[in-house]
């Protein structure tokens, strides 16, 4: 593929890992953004050499060596992944329309920024289109006809959006209540397994059970009536399977998921977006069936009973533990 300039502005989220970091850098220097955001977590407490690993990871602000803007996004304290990546992406869109983005471990084939590019502008008027996904974790044997389809689901190793999405981000997931007793995630998907791994999903992290932002923004998405937009291949290389990643940091069905490139020009799709997920409903399926596999759960409903069982086990113990005070 010849070389392309990409007209975004480019943000890479990182923290302590300085060669992954490195590496992605390296994929973005080929596409020459004109603006390039650094975000940046600080180093937790108590953590030895972490210091030291943050501030390696920061110099690769340094090594931007192409006309560009460079906007360094530090935090000095930790604030942990999810408010780190809000507040991060706030303070971009805050001063852009819309970006590309990529965490410290995802390695783009550079079709990416060039696709990324043709969707933002494609789709920059249509509020339904809240995202543009850069990773293809079907798994499809026999992938669209089309460049890319529309999907409920939202990729985020490698990514792109417009302020005016990101701006109705609910990190805190302030009505998940209501949504669920309203059956939102019953209205999207009709199989049992795939209703309950969202609906444990949003409830575990609404109760603060596990830091993630991406289930609070799926979560946004959604109760916003909005859909993805997913490449027939995957244009994205997770290489952050390793003990040092924060989500990633075991065994996982998509760790050997190379990339691929996209032909040019796109092929787009017939017909609106509702029309087309129904007409790929199966793209969604295997996505879900590779989601589920990988996250190691019992078949359903086992992992019902067991979380429920799990719960009730630690409530009984902390009440037991409240009256009999050692």
């Amino acid at each position: 593929m010849d070389l392309y300039h990409t007209k975004t502005p480019v943000a890479i989220i990182i923290f302590n890992r300085y060669e992954n970091a490195h590496s992605v850098l390296q994929q973005i220097r080929k596409a020459e953004p004109k603006e390039l955001f650094i975000i940046a977590d600080g180093p937790r407490k108590n953590r030895e050499g972490e210091y030291e690993k943050c501030q390696k990871a920061r110099s690769i602000a340094d090594e931007v060596d192409w006309q560009c803007s460079v906007h360094k996004i530090f935090s000095e304290e930790n604030l942990g992944c999810a408010k780190r990546v809000v507040s991060g992406l706030n303070e971009v869109f805050s001063k852009v329309e819309q970006a590309i983005i990529f965490e410290d471990d995802c390695i783009p084939d550079l079709s990416f920024f060039r696709f990324a590019d043709e969707m933002l502008e494609r789709y920059e008027s249509d509020g339904r289109i809240m995202l543009v996904s850069g990773n293809n974790k079907c798994f499809a044997k026999e992938p669209v006809k089309e460049s890319y389809f529309f999907s409920k689901q939202c990729q985020i190793w490698g990514w792109a959006t417009w302020r005016r999405a990101w701006n109705k981000m609910d990190l805190s997931m302030s009505d998940w209540k209501n949504l669920k007793h309203s059956h939102l995630v019953e209205s999207i998907y009709k199989k049992a397994s795939h209703r309950y791994y969202w609906n444990s999903s949003f409830d575990y992290v609404y109760n603060k059970r596990t830091n993630s932002w991406a289930f609070p923004w799926n979560l946004t998405v959604w109760r916003n009536g909005g859909y993805s937009i997913v490449p027939k291949v995957n244009l994205i290389r997770n290489a952050g399977f390793n003990a040092d990643a924060t989500h990633t940091s075991g065994k996982s069905i998509f760790e050997n998921l190379d990339y691929s490139k996209l032909e040019f020009p796109l092929v787009h799709p017939d017909y609106s977006p509702e029309q087309e997920i129904q007409r790929n409903e199966k793209m969604d399926l295997l996505e879900m069936k590779s989601r589920i596999k990988d996250s190691r759960q019992m078949p359903y409903p086992f992992t019902m009973f067991a979380s429920k069982l799990k719960w009730f086990i630690l409530g009984l113990y902390s009440r037991l533990t409240l009256k009999n005070p050692h």
